[in-house]
């Protein structure tokens, strides 16, 4: 199976200080999940070209600070950083967001949570998600998953469906769902090519002032290699 390449065409000017503020969020955001007992490097590639590239590195160094502070926050007020539903919680009163009022209730132990954006840049995962993918925090920052992972057309399919219709708002609600089957998902991160198998649950908006302009997803993961 080929990969697409990992550069991005279109390319915006990133300064200095965004460069060192992306690594030293890297770095201490890979520092608090070891804290968990969970392996993870901040990056592989010292010059951090995946973020350099980037056409919207702003809003990644954004949501990577949100998502540092919401862990550095959380261990500091002594708080168990595999509480999924109050670190999420806090992730997203950090970006603005305003979430569906029956968010929290669909979430499981040992479910895998993530916020991508509807440009589907993933900005938030749990810390149960570094259990079934190895990657660095660089890699997972600069993550499309149109990209940087492989699934089968018929599933690829349902999920731009699923993006199309919570970006558009015609779905406005925590939604269950039912047509996308369990499936294998294969990336190539941190140097290896590895496999998931998901089981998508719930997917459900998240919305600034009257637009949608996220989404979390839950699912049941499984690592096959």
């Amino acid at each position: 199976m080929k990969f697409p390449s990992f550069a991005i065409a279109s390319k915006t000017f990133v300064n200095s200080d965004q460069i060192e503020q992306y690594r030293d969020c890297c770095e201490r955001t890979a520092w608090m999940v070891t804290q968990t007992g969970r392996s993870v490097r901040p990056y592989m590639d010292p010059e951090l070209t995946r973020f350099r590239n980037h056409p919207d590195a702003a809003l990644i160094l954004k949501s990577l600070k949100a998502y540092c502070e919401t862990l550095e926050e959380m261990s500091a007020a002594g708080d168990s950083l595999k509480d999924d539903k109050r670190i999420l919680w806090r992730m997203i009163n950090k970006m603005g967001f305003c979430p569906q009022s029956d968010l929290l209730e669909k979430i499981e132990d040992g479910d895998t949570v993530e916020i991508y954006t509807t440009d589907n840049l993933q900005i938030f995962r749990n810390l149960v998600f570094f259990d079934y993918l190895h990657v660095t925090i660089d890699e997972i920052c600069t993550f499309v998953w149109t990209r940087d992972s492989k699934r089968s057309a018929s599933i690829s399919s349902e999920g731009l469906r699923l993006m199309f219709l919570m970006k558009t708002g015609l779905m406005r609600a925590t939604h269950q769902v039912s047509t996308m089957p369990a499936h294998l998902v294969r990336t190539r991160l941190a140097g290896l090519t590895q496999t998931v198998r998901i089981a998508v649950k719930t997917i459900s908006p998240l919305v600034e002032g009257r637009q949608t302009v996220a989404f979390v997803i839950t699912n049941k993961s499984q690592k096959i290699s």
